[in-house]
C-alpha cells in the first residue's frame, strides 16, 4: 500500500508512505498519521483521544546519526540548524546553508541566528485520567506552524494575460520544497520558544519549570530516569520540521491601486485554493497555500502566493495548469 501510495496510484492521505507513528504506553496499537497532520496533532504536550481514553504526547523516538566530531563510533541526535530569511522567509537547512551571508532575495543574513531543527520523529504517549487548568489553556492556544518555500525544483514560467494586458506571472515548479516548521506552543505574549527535549530519556519537557525539575543536582534527584544532571543534556529552543517535496504553483500578482496588501493577497490565495478544489474535485487536505514576501525582485508584487500539493506522489493538478486548454 505504501509503495502504491508513493507512486501516486493510491491517495496519500489514506496510505501515507512516510507516516509518523504514535505508540501508546498501555496498548500495542500504533497510530500512523501523515507528517503534515502529525506536526501539530503529535506535537509535544498535546493530547490525543483513542478508544475513549486520553493520552499525552510525552516522549520522542528520535532518529540518530553518526557523530562527526569524534573518531570513535558514537551517535548523536539528528539535529540540524535552520535559518529563516527575515525578508522573504526562505528556509535554509544544514551547517553549510546557514553560513551563507546573503539570501537569494538579496537580504543580509549575517546577523540572523539559526535555530535547532529536528525532523518530526515518531512519538510515544502515556495515558492521563485528567488534565490541569494550565494544560487546558495550553491546548486552547495551540501551536505556531509556519510554511517556508525552498527553491530547487524544475521551473516553468508563464506570463498570463487578460483583456490584452498582463494579468500576473505564474511559475510552476516540479519537485519543489516546502518546509513546515512547528515553532512551539503559542504564547499569550511574545514569540514561541520552541520545544525542549532530554537527550538521555527523550522526554519532552513542557512548562516553565519542567527543565529544572528534570535535572538532578548534588542535593536532589530530578525526574529524569536516566539521571540527567548537565544542562547540556537538554536540547532547548528546538523546532520540529517536515520537508514536503511536491509540485508548486507561484502566483506573482501585481497589487491593485488603493488596496491593502494583506487583505487583497489573503483573499486571492483562498479564492485560488477554492477554485482549484472545485475545478479538479479535490479534498481540502490535498492542497495547501501561503503568502511569502516578494521582496524587490518581483517589482509591483507585494506578496507571492504559493500553492502546493500535499498528497504524496502528487495529484497532477498544478502541473495541469501549464497544459493547453
Amino acid at each position: 500500500y505504501r509503495y502504491l501510495g508513493g507512486e501516486g496510484f493510491l491517495p496519500g492521505y489514506a496510505f501515507p508512505p512516510q507516516a509518523t507513528i504514535l505508540s501508546l504506553d498501555d496498548r500495542e496499537d500504533e497510530m500512523p498519521r501523515d507528517p503534515g497532520i502529525a506536526l501539530t496533532e503529535y506535537a509535544p504536550g498535546n493530547f490525543v483521544y483513542y478508544r475513549g481514553q486520553r493520552y499525552e504526547i510525552t516522549h520522542a523516538r528520535p532518529r540518530r546519526r553518526q557523530a562527526a566530531s569524534t573518531a570513535e563510533p558514537q551517535t548523536e541526535l539528528d539535529i540540524e540548524p535552520v535559518l529563516l530569511c527575515p525578508v522573504c522567509q526562505r528556509a535554509y537547512i544544514g551547517e553549510h546553508e546557514v553560513k551563507r551571508a546573503r539570501c537569494e532575495c538579496g537580504a543580509d543574513l549575517s546577523g540572523v541566528h539559526p535555530w535547532q531543527g529536528m525532523e518530526l520523529p515518531d512519538m510515544y504517549a502515556q495515558g492521563r485520567a485528567r488534565i490541569t487548568a494550565d494544560e487546558e489553556e495550553r491546548m486552547r492556544l495551540g501551536y505556531v506552524v509556519s510554511p517556508h518555500y525552498r527553491s530547487g525544483g524544475q521551473l516553468q514560467t508563464f506570463r498570463v494575460s487578460g483583456a490584452g494586458r498582463r494579468a500576473f506571472g505564474l511559475t510552476l515548479e516540479h519537485n519543489g520544497e516546502v518546509l513546515l516548521v512547528n515553532r512551539g506552543q503559542r504564547e499569550q505574549e511574545g514569540d514561541p520558544q520552541g520545544f525542549t527535549l532530554c537527550r538521555k530519556c527523550y522526554r519532552w519537557l513542557v512548562g516553565k519549570d519542567a527543565g529544572s525539575a528534570h535535572l538532578s543536582t548534588a542535593k536532589e534527584r530530578g525526574d529524569c530516569p536516566r539521571n540527567a544532571s548537565d544542562p547540556n543534556d537538554l536540547v532547548a529552543r528546538l523546532w520540529l520540521t517536515k520537508l514536503l517535496r511536491s509540485d508548486l504553483a507561484i502566483f506573482d500578482v501585481p497589487l491593485p491601486a488603493n488596496l491593502e496588501p494583506a487583505i487583497f493577497y489573503t483573499t486571492l490565495l483562498y479564492t485560488l485554493l477554492r477554485a482549484l478544489m472545485v475545478a479538479f474535485n479535490l479534498d481540502e487536505s490535498e492542497l495547501g497555500g501561503f503568502l511569502s514576501p516578494a521582496g524587490d525582485a518581483v517589482g509591483d508584487v507585494a506578496q507571492r502566493i504559493i500553492i502546493y500539493e500535499t498528497s504524496v506522489g502528487g495529484s497532477g493538478v498544478l502541473a495541469a495548469l501549464g497544459e493547453p486548454g
